[in-house]
């Protein structure tokens, strides 16, 4: 959000944010798979993000492979 106007809105509560599954959109917003109505103006969909630490490139130290998730990085 390049000025921020998105979290302003939010944080006023002149809009919300709903994460859940979509079933179908209506003339009114859409149909959550619960069977409720949302309501919409404005729909953003998203898939999520699965990130790949360094593009899936395998690390070894001195002959050991680094296993990412169970490192600790401090101060970079």
């Amino acid at each position: 959000m390049p000025d921020g106007d998105l979290f302003h809105a939010i944080r006023q509560q002149r809009a919300s944010v709903v994460t859940s599954e979509i079933d179908s959109f209506t003339p009114r917003g859409i149909r959550l798979k619960d069977g409720s109505e949302l309501k919409a103006d404005i729909i953003v969909t998203a898939t999520g993000l699965v990130l790949q630490v360094l593009g899936g490139m395998e690390v070894a130290v001195d002959g050991r492979a680094v296993e990412f998730a169970k490192t600790l990085n401090y101060k970079a």
